[in-house]
């Protein structure tokens, strides 16, 4: 067994040597010895001839520029990469193994100082791309790159045909002298300070502001925004004055023109507000022109919308009031005990209370009338009327006769406000004077009949008969809506289709007079107007446009 094992060992052995020398490539007889160049080389005669040696030559150094230069001197330059308009300092570091007392200070080929190995020269960087510094005599040299990248900045309203600050900035400092374009057409130029002042196109929409100098370019797309105009008061109430604001992208608008239709026109403030007379109708509606831009509001339901502020708020009130008696007047019934303010001085109290906030109200409306000039006077009249008498009767309180809830008569609204001068302009009036009609009234009730004088008489009879010749020269006149028109409306109708200007302004003052004002006119400044009312209605206009 040992034998069998030992010769299969051996054949396994050769096997494996056969098997790597297979593998291995076999020698190229026709590939050159690697010592072939320095063999001998036959003659041709049968002898070799052995190579001699070449010796290669050395190089022998050149001298160059280089030795010039002292190995420890170099420029230095404060800024490698400054902005146009940048000071940058210049100096050479080791200067005295330069062995000279000066050397001059060269920028793209011009010299801008000599440096003498104390103070830096100073060198103003100029809108060039890159700028090369040597020291002349010496090899020293150091190229800057110049930034360009500049900002802008544009400040205020940006609507049409709106002027805006333009501010150009370079690193941190002004670009001066640069020109501004709008869509590539110059419109300005930067002052000292890197500022301009450009208006913006008249028209909403994108546009394209640059500001440029030699190197230095910036573009900005900045969008003119259309213009909006809204109310800012909550209650409209026709006839009235509100307020409006036009603005741009949230930003006021100055010197905008409002327009109401069927009123006036305004402009606003720097704010972009205005006061507009609101028309009496039932809606209203409002335009601004910006530029060659327009932009308009409306707001209809206004009727309806005054109507339920004026009933709700009152109701409101009259609803507390109602409360408090029925709930007290259910536990006094089932008490027993009558509770504190239910009757006598502290109820009487709670009202008088009341009085006194509606006439401290009353007074500041009559205030702000008279401190705010802008807010319009009201030039048109309510009929007046006399609300009925109510009987209230509540559970709880003692039988007899019950209290009654009486209302005054008002007076019309043109009066009213024709009697804030009033109040305003008398030192020891009072707000109770404006309803002074209906206090007379009630003095002249409890006041015994006295003698009627002469003048009384005649008085009623001249107001009738002017007020007959009024109406019959509206009638004459054709008015469509004379219910809606006040007096001043229908008098510059009149004026405007051909009648005497004078006499009816005389006319219509008197008429006013009798209507609604607090002085009686005399008998004969009655019977004038009535005469030149009558004259009126004798006039044709048509005649006088033919002469």
């Amino acid at each position: 067994m040992r034998t069998r094992r030992r010769l299969l060992l051996v054949a396994v052995c050769v096997v494996c040597l056969l098997a790597v020398a297979s593998a291995l490539p076999a020698a190229d007889p026709r590939l050159d010895h690697p010592d072939a160049s320095e063999a001998n080389v036959d003659d041709g005669g049968g002898g070799t001839v052995t190579p001699t040696p070449v010796e290669t030559p050395t190089p022998t150094p050149t001298p160059t520029d280089d030795e010039d230069e002292t190995p420890d001197s170099r420029l230095v330059v404060s800024k490698l990469n400054p902005y146009p308009g940048d000071k940058v300092a210049i100096r050479v570091e080791n200067f005295e193994a330069l062995e000279t007392d000066a050397v001059g200070v060269i920028a793209n080929g011009q010299i801008v100082g000599t440096y003498t190995g104390d103070e830096a020269v100073q060198y103003v960087v100029p809108f060039e791309e890159t700028v090369t510094v040597d020291i002349s005599g010496t090899n020293l040299s150091e190229t800057l790159d110049v930034r360009t990248e500049a900002d802008i900045d544009i400040e205020g309203t940006k609507g049409p045909a709106q002027e805006v600050n333009v501010t150009a900035t370079i690193g941190r400092k002004s670009l001066q002298g640069a020109t501004v374009s709008v869509d590539g057409d110059a419109v300005a130029t930067t002052n000292d300070d890197g500022k301009a002042t450009m208006t913006l196109p008249p028209t909403a929409g994108e546009i394209e502001v640059s500001v440029e100098r030699e190197i230095v370019s910036v573009t900005e797309t900045v969008s003119v925004e259309e213009p909006q105009i809204s109310f800012e008061l909550l209650v409209l109430v026709p006839g009235t004055a509100s307020q409006v604001k036009v603005t741009a992208g949230g930003e006021p608008i100055e010197n905008a023109d409002v327009t109401v239709e069927g009123g006036g026109s305004t402009t606003t403030k720097s704010d972009g507000l205005t006061w507009v007379r609101l028309p009496l109708s039932d809606e209203v509606t409002v335009t601004t022109t910006v530029g060659e831009e327009q932009a308009s509001t409306t707001e209809s339901g206004l009727y309806l919308r005054t109507t339920f502020i004026v009933l709700v708020v009152p109701g409101l009130l009259l609803g507390g009031v109602w409360s408090y008696i029925v709930v007290v007047s259910q536990i006094e019934r089932r008490t027993g005990v009558s509770l504190p303010g239910r009757r006598g001085p502290g109820f009487t109290g709670l009202f008088l209370s009341w009085g006194r906030l509606l006439e401290g109200l009353v007074a500041g409306f009559v205030a702000l009338f008279q401190v705010s000039p802008r807010l319009p006077r009201f030039d048109f009249s309510l009929p007046d009327f006399q609300p009925p008498t109510i009987s209230l009767r509540f559970p709880g309180l003692p039988s007899g006769s019950p209290p009654s809830l009486t209302f005054p008569s008002f007076p019309s609204v043109g009066s009213l406000f024709d009697s804030v001068s009033t109040v305003s302009s008398s030192p020891g009036s009072s707000v109770r004077s404006i309803f002074s009609r209906d206090s007379d009234d009630a003095d002249d009730e409890d006041q015994p009949d006295e003698e009627p004088q002469e003048e009384s008489s005649e008085s009623p009879s001249k107001h009738e008969e002017l007020r007959r010749a009024w109406h019959a020269f509206l009638d004459r006149l054709g008015l469509h809506n004379r219910e809606t028109m006040t007096p001043g409306e229908a008098a510059r109708h009149a004026v405007e289709v051909g009648y005497p200007t004078g006499r009816v302004w005389r006319v219509l003052s008197v008429f006013r007079a009798v209507e609604y004002g607090d002085s009686e006119p005399s008998a004969e400044t009655i019977g004038s107007a009535q005469r030149e009312a009558e004259d009126l209605l004798d006039h044709d206009p048509e005649e006088d446009d033919s002469q």
